[in-house]
């Protein structure tokens, strides 16, 4: 009897897909024995039909499977054969979305309320518990320095203060310049009472200007980025002292040890703790604990929805794949776009979060391509309209089985026909490097037969030289003077043509001689045969 197992349908796979699985048992790829085209064709077709088609349409057409490009899976593979321990990650990475489930709209909805809860215990705990008061001074600072900008530690959008941003931006200056200065005397105090300068009642002290600076703060948006880094500060500090649960051993020793050089690890730690975060270790461990959950569920929530959506990156990325960009690279970018999808979804706003982050994901590829998909970047807006070409011709084609005509692209999208032409010649341009082999035999590079755009063609030099030749022949029969004032009148000598009364003052003679001596020149010319060249050159 065969132990061979027969190939499972799509259809089996994507049912199996979407079974939940108890916790605790490992996951079996369903697609591991099936060819990559069999995985992309799995993880690609059967989307909800609630999800991205509204924020893609006119755009790319709706998310279906990749037989329906055509040889689009061929391209994909194409471009994955160039490594093969590449081509296989990518491979299995595909194989394992087909084992992700969809969420339903209450499930996104769900996800989404733990990671709104996870965020705003995480953003309580820091702004009640004050240890974003030092490094918020340090980087306001590096604000100072010109290292940093003001959007990357405030929420200029959120900050009540008039309409107008210049407004806000002045309003934000005097509280940071404010700021400065409490905080500025917040960490000497605490320098001062590490290194045993003060007495013992400096706590009060230092509680008392610590209080201060915390309302000033409390006025101010910070940005949620830069509250989760200083959230994963906390945490990350408190896994690296790892003292396990003597706090009160912890403060004794460095009150002990206050003023002096002391080298154990409780006393160092709880150096490090006021210096860092102006709390001591026995403060900062249960607010590190409370920030850790909340990471945990935001977290967790996150990489649940982002996980469920990934089919998603694949499904929309799968349509740029002839835009000069690796397939890899364009999910890729598009993931990262499905991250910053979860960083800005708002549940209570009632959209599907595949819906939203459609968008995000799109946004991330086409930015991706604009900056690698050629060495001169097309613009945005000629990009989409590029691709929306070449949407309609791949519906044309699929529906009449024949390739539409610019002139049936043009009525299809409602522009004019001269549009379609020229936005449909810039997919046409390459970039040809100009030390390429132009001739093997004779070593020659391509620059050295391009012709240069600055010098005159060889049929204009040609026919310039003829007619300066016939020129000459025709004021060959002229004698000396007549010849003189042909070529003054006509401009022979320099370029520019003189006026009778000119050519008289250089030759010192009368306008109206001038022009008898002109008329007998031409005669001469026109009896010799000659006169058609002359007219030519004029």
């Amino acid at each position: 009897m065969s132990n061979v197992k027969p190939k499972r349908t799509g259809r089996e796979v994507r049912q199996m897909g979407k079974s939940r699985r108890p916790r605790g048992k490992q996951k079996v790829s369903t697609t591991q024995n099936f060819s990559p085209e069999v995985t992309l064709e799995i993880i690609s077709e059967d989307f909800d039909p609630e999800e991205p088609k509204s924020c893609i349409v006119d755009e790319a057409p709706e998310p279906c499977a990749l037989k329906d490009f055509g040889d689009g899976d061929r391209r994909i593979h194409r471009e994955t054969d160039s490594g093969t321990s590449g081509r296989d990650g990518f491979v299995r990475y595909l194989s394992s979305l087909a084992d992700e489930s969809l969420l339903t709209h209450e499930e996104e909805a769900e996800l989404g309320r733990e990671m709104a809860l996870g965020r705003r215990v995480v953003r309580e705990t820091v702004l009640e518990s004050g240890i974003e008061l030092i490094p918020f001074y340090k980087a306001v600072n590096r604000l100072r320095a010109g290292e940093m900008t003001v959007r990357e530690i405030v929420d200029l959008d959120s900050f009540e203060c008039g309409d107008e941003l210049a407004d806000r931006n002045l309003a934000v200056l005097d509280l940071l310049k404010k700021f400065n200065h409490e905080a500025e005397r917040y960490v000497h105090l605490i320098d001062d009472y590490i290194d045993g300068s003060l007495d013992e009642a400096s706590p009060q002290a230092i509680d008392r200007v610590r209080g201060r600076v915390s309302k000033l703060v409390s006025q101010i948006p910070l940005q949620d980025s830069f509250i989760t880094q200083m959230a994963d500060a906390v945490v990350s500090f408190l896994d690296s002292v790892g003292l396990g649960d003597d706090v009160e051993d912890v403060e004794h020793e460095f009150l002990s040890s206050r003023g002096e050089r002391r080298s154990g690890a409780r006393a160092a730690a709880e150096r490090e703790a006021l210096k860092t975060f102006g709390l001591p270790y026995h403060k900062i461990r249960p607010v590190a604990e409370r920030i850790r959950n909340g990471l945990q569920i935001w977290r967790s929530a996150q990489s649940q929805l982002v996980r469920s959506n990934l089919r998603l990156v694949v499904s929309i990325a799968k349509h740029y794949i002839n835009a000069g960009v690796p397939f890899e690279d364009m999910v890729q970018e598009g993931n990262m776009g499905l991250m910053r999808a979860t960083e800005k979804y708002e549940y209570h706003r009632g959209t599907r979060f595949s819906t939203y982050a459609a968008f995000w994901i799109r946004h991330a590829i086409i930015k991706s391509i604009e900056r690698q998909g050629r060495t001169i970047r097309l613009p945005g807006h000629i990009f989409d309209f590029s691709n929306r070409i070449s949407t309609t011709a791949v519906a044309f084609q699929q529906k009449l089985g024949r390739a539409p005509t610019e002139s049936e692209i043009a009525d299809v999208l409602g522009v004019s026909q001269q549009k379609v032409e020229e936005v449909a010649g810039y997919s046409h341009y390459s970039i040809i490097p100009l030390f390429t082999d132009a001739d093997n035999e004779n070593e020659l590079n391509l620059i050295d037969v391009l012709p240069n755009p600055s010098s005159d063609k060889p049929e204009r030099y040609i026919e310039e030289r003829e007619i300066a030749d016939g020129l000459d022949k025709a004021l060959d029969v002229l004698t000396e003077k007549e010849k003189l004032v042909i070529e003054l009148r006509n401009g022979l000598k320099d370029g520019h043509p003189h006026s009778l009364r000119q050519v008289g003052q250089a030759m010192n003679l009368t306008r109206e001689r001038i022009r008898q001596i002109e008329k007998a020149a031409l005669e001469k010319i026109r009896v010799s045969g000659l006169a058609d060249t002359l007219m030519a050159y004029t």
